[in-house]
């Protein structure tokens, strides 16, 4: 994009013909009349190079020269005057200044005076550049190894007022609810509020619209940077948009309360790079924070696992060791004492003793089956959660003369298989507990479903417990609870026991069942089924 060039002189004719053989020359050429006007339109939109006579009628040429360095130090100039002096010619240079060109000029001779300055104007903003970027480079090694948010967030701040000489500066970030939050200051600004939500118009403009806005001054004045609008009102305050993979993550602002101070237009680019790349490397520490995070949550569960099959191998030990096994060794002293009165010829005792153990034997034989089935439920996995809940809840009934009513309510939700798994061993350990504990006559399976979670609880009528006088583990070795608890957290889910003695115990578990929109629900649905084989 060609540089812009502003032309002021008071003389209509001089000023139109210059402007015309410039733009015959490919120069982007406006106009002004008076010292005014060209104050007016610097105001109002950014120039390279400022062409200015010396005697004009309201600004001479160089008071005009004075303001306009004020507002805009950057731009070049240019005298083109048919009043020139050595004096002039002095206090123009010391103004900033490049070249001094006396009326009537040729255009040849303009043309060489206009590449001069533009080429010096050039080389200035390079150079500027180029000085902005080693702090952004010695940044870029700083945040690269910086994992710590509140440490990163005050190496940026220090680097943007450093840099840009700022009195105050402050960093709002977004919450995971979208509002800004005053995260870290420096300078003159008072530390009242850090931490709380602001409420900032001009913030949520600038986060919104990912464009800079500066406020200038005592009367809140406020232009877009694109206004090229910095005015001496008492200072100035630069909000500069914080982005990271296209969104807004935050904003910063910083500025000054002296008068007469002013924002360059290098100022305002450095600050957008440095904003750019402070963004991003708060993105990539939030990144690191969360993956870190996750893999220590990945870690638990995967410590949860193994607890749960260490608590599940144990468990299976103790069924083992109190159940077939305490049968098959008293069962071989029942055979000694069979084979003691064969040889006494007591047939009729040795036939006894022989019915009671073949009986023994084959209680030891269900509860093998029982173990084995527990391990891999064939109708969990062939039919589903319902139909393996089911025919454990008719063992129970059969095999222990507990009077069991299974109930399946409001059918919703899809679970997969590990999910099914997990809760039929929760369900199957606490009907174990009310099995060999509760000394219950009846207890009552319910499950329902609803807003997105499943709820399973497990009533019974036996003896009950003081919850506040045992130790959470309820069951013998507090294998079966902590099993029970394990399983639930794995789920992502609650498990609640309530009990009181003579009052029986009530176990609830709720696990969220991820329910898939337009498809049919996991369960069916029956009424009040009375297990009764």
């Amino acid at each position: 994009m060609p540089e812009k060039i502003l032309i002021t002189d008071d003389e209509h004719h001089v000023l139109e013909a210059t402007m015309r053989r410039l733009k015959n020359r490919g120069y982007d050429v406006a106009g002004a009349e008076s010292g005014k006007e060209a104050l007016e339109r610097i105001a109002s939109e950014p120039y390279d190079l400022l062409l200015l006579d010396i005697k004009m009628p309201d600004i001479s040429g160089l008071e005009l020269l004075r303001q306009v360095k004020g507002i805009n130090p950057e731009i070049m100039a240019i005298i083109v005057t048919g009043y020139g002096s050595v004096e002039n010619a002095i206090e123009a240079m010391e103004l900033g200044a490049l070249d001094f060109v006396r009326k009537p000029a040729s255009i040849d001779e303009l043309t060489v005076a206009i590449e001069g300055a533009l080429a010096r104007g050039r080389l200035q903003k390079e150079n500027t550049r180029l000085k902005a970027l080693l702090p952004l480079f010695e940044l870029s090694k700083v945040v690269l190894l910086e994992v710590d948010e509140e440490n990163l967030l005050d190496v940026i701040l220090k680097t943007a007022t450093n840099e840009v000489k700022a009195d105050f500066a402050q960093l709002f970030l977004r919450n995971n609810d979208e509002k800004l939050v005053r995260r870290a200051i420096r300078g003159s600004v008072s530390a009242e509020g850090l931490g709380e939500v602001v409420e900032d118009d001009v913030a949520d403009e600038v986060s919104t619209k990912l464009e800079p806005v500066i406020v200038y001054g005592e009367d809140n004045n406020s232009l877009s940077v694109g206004d090229n609008g910095q005015r001496d009102l008492g200072g100035y305050c630069l909000y500069v948009p914080m982005a990271a993979r296209g969104e807004a993550i935050g904003v910063m602002v910083l500025g000054s309360t002296e008068s007469g101070v002013t924002c360059r237009q290098s100022d305002i680019e450095f600050l957008r790079t440095l904003c750019g790349q402070g963004a991003i490397a708060i993105d990539n520490a939030r990144l690191i924070e969360n993956l870190q995070h996750k893999q220590a949550e990945v870690e638990r569960l995967l410590k949860k696992v193994v607890n749960t099959a260490e608590n599940e191998r144990l468990r299976l030990s103790l069924d083992l060791h109190d159940g077939p096994i305490q049968t098959i060794v008293a069962s071989q002293l029942e055979l000694k004492t069979c084979s003691l009165y064969v040889s006494r010829n007591k047939l009729d005792e040795a036939e006894a003793k022989m019915e009671s153990t073949m009986k023994a034997l084959g209680e030891s034989v269900r509860d093998l089956r029982r173990i084995v089935r527990d391990l891999n439920p064939p109708s969990v996995s062939k039919e589903g959660l319902i139909a393996g809940i089911e025919e454990y809840v008719a063992s129970v009934e059969q095999n222990d003369g507990i009077k069991c009513h299974f109930e399946v309510t409001d059918p919703e939700g899809v679970l997969d298989t590990s999910m099914e798994r997990g809760i039929y061993y929760v369900i199957r350990e606490a009907l174990t507990n009310v099995r060999k504990h509760s000394g219950a006559s009846e207890v009552r399976v319910s499950i329902s479903a609803g807003a997105g979670k499943l709820v399973i609880s497990i009533v019974d009528n036996g003896r009950g417990f003081d919850t506040s006088a045992v130790s959470s583990e309820f069951t013998e070795g507090h294998i079966g609870i902590r099993s029970m608890k394990e399983r639930t957290r794995i789920m992502n889910g609650t498990i609640n026991i309530e009990s009181r003695p003579g009052k029986g115990t009530t176990v609830i578990l709720t696990v969220p069942t991820g329910k898939v929109e337009g498809e049919a629900g996991a369960f069916k649905t029956v009424a009040d089924t009375s297990v009764e084989r």
